[in-house]
């Protein structure tokens, strides 16, 4: 089971560059509309989740932070275990999710005019 990462380690990691993956597993609707600065789009229920995975991040040793929407969304969970089961080595989920993240002031990126 992955590792949780709080938003304060998250928001350090990104503070100072840290060399990790930051994924948001929802529908691209949802990350153009906000996500976290750094953020790529990886969604979990499209059906080519392993695949883009594969592509995106080929390197399975690297630090990988997967997120959703908030504590209730279980889809980061899902991608940390799909991700785990591939062999990817450093898996954490930021399990409060965005809605934390912008609910604490934090910076976010995106459209707030997307669907």
């Amino acid at each position: 089971m992955a590792r949780s990462i709080t938003r304060k380690e998250l928001k350090d990691k990104i503070a100072d560059n840290d060399d990790f993956i930051l994924i948001e597993v929802l529908k691209p609707e949802h990350y153009r509309k906000m996500h976290l600065p750094g953020a790529i789009n990886i969604p979990i229920d499209e059906g080519l989740f392993e695949e883009n995975v594969e592509k995106l991040v080929p390197n399975k040793e690297k630090t990988v932070v997967l997120y959703c929407w908030d504590r209730e969304c279980n889809l980061s969970s899902r991608a940390a275990q799909k991700m785990e089961n591939m062999g990817y080595a450093n898996v954490l989920e930021y399990v409060e999710g965005k809605k934390a993240w912008k609910d604490a002031g934090l910076k976010t990126i995106g459209d707030s005019r997307a669907a």
